[in-house]
């Protein structure tokens, strides 16, 4: 064999022996098959705030499916404790519900308008109040969650305000008028018959739901230039034997105004002294035990809870929220987190936490789903 020939054998061996050491064998090839990634690929997609609207032909209300959760979401995290639904009115005056995360399903309603959500005690209903376009009256209307259901109560006269369960779920309280007296009617959810009617200026129901508070018109010889013209009582509705009993009687100079009737038992209510000469006078607030037909002596206010004195709340949110324009509390089951209206904007609140109230919806009047 010459030596030029030797020489290609050798490189050739040796160029073999190269790719053998280097390549791996077939055994452990894996074949991966990219495809190229687009521009907006290259983002972690966002979940959207908002269902899709669901238009109804009635005023029945549809809960639309809830999206799945996202590890991205769109808003800052509730606080972990919070939970349930939360119903509002929007700005298109439609009922929608929103979780604490800020996922929102609506409209719930059909065109018109809708006021004065209110939870049931067992938050298994929502009653409210809707008027379709075209009618000159409303209806109170219950709607079951779980069976997606909605029923007219009762018809709701004008200019309806506010509703308000007894704590026993047996009644609503149906609030209504125009100015600082209210005309009021218990009415029995189990029938939708209206128990009893009255005027008052502020009204509480006692944690058992058997008694109301009301302030009560008291008349005068002599009118006072206050807007009632009259002096105001402090009363209480028996509501089985539906009694009126007059705990404290008003006078021009002194008028009475029931503010809650707290978890533990004592009636919260404010007294105002009034000069009519000067025509001005001077609040003081005081708390009472009542059971039927005894009354303890009234005691000065102290160890209020929280959710029941606006001050306190206000004093707690941001300088920004303490206005006039701040109210519409609503809490969390466990206490720990709260939702308000401010302005025309719904706020959630850590109130554990604190820091800044986060915004959740555009709208009004939220209230926040009782949980067990």
């Amino acid at each position: 064999m010459t030596v030029n020939r030797c020489k290609l054998v050798l490189a050739c061996m040796l160029f073999v022996l190269l790719l053998t050491n280097c390549w791996p064998s077939s055994s452990v090839i894996e074949t991966i098959v990219e495809t190229p990634l687009t521009e907006s690929e290259f983002e972690t997609p966002i979940p959207p705030l908002m269902l899709e609207p669901t238009i109804l032909p009635s005023s029945t209300p549809t809960i639309s499916p809830t999206p799945s959760p996202s590890s991205t979401p769109t808003a800052s995290p509730a606080p972990l404790a919070a939970s349930g639904l939360i119903a509002f009115v929007g700005k298109d005056q439609r009922l929608w519900f929103t979780t604490p995360a800020g996922q929102r399903q609506g409209p719930l309603t059909a065109e018109g308008w809708v006021q004065s959500p209110a939870w049931s005690p067992d938050g298994k209903t929502l009653a409210y109040i809707h008027q379709a376009d075209g009618q000159n009256h409303g209806q109170v209307v219950l709607y079951a969650v779980d069976a997606e259901q909605s029923d007219t109560l009762v018809e709701a006269p004008e200019h309806a305000g506010a509703l308000e369960w007894s704590p026993d779920g047996r009644h609503l309280l149906l609030d209504s008028g125009t100015g600082a007296v209210r005309q009021l009617a218990v009415v029995e959810v189990a029938s939708g018959a209206v128990l009893y009617e009255t005027s008052a200026l502020g009204y509480a129901w006692s944690p058992d739901g058997l008694h109301l508070a009301l302030g009560l018109r008291q008349p005068l010889d002599t009118p006072i230039s206050l807007e009632t013209g009259d002096s105001v009582s402090l009363a209480i509705l028996v509501l089985e034997a539906r009694e009126m009993q007059v705990v404290f009687a008003g006078t021009s100079e002194r008028l009475y105004f029931p503010r809650a009737w707290l978890p533990d038992g004592r009636l919260f209510f404010e007294q105002l002294d009034w000069d009519e000469r000067l025509q001005t006078g001077d609040d003081s607030r005081w708390t009472m035990h009542y059971i039927t037909g005894r009354i303890d002596e009234p005691q000065p206010t102290q160890d209020i809870p929280t959710a029941f004195d606006r001050e306190a709340i206000l004093a707690r949110l941001p300088e920004e929220f303490r206005s006039a324009s701040t109210h519409s509390f609503s809490w969390s089951s466990d206490g720990q987190c709260m939702v308000f209206q401010s302005g025309n904007s719904i706020y959630l609140f850590d109130w554990a936490a604190g820091g800044e109230p986060r915004l959740l919806a555009d709208g009004a009047s939220p209230v926040w789903q009782p949980l067990p």
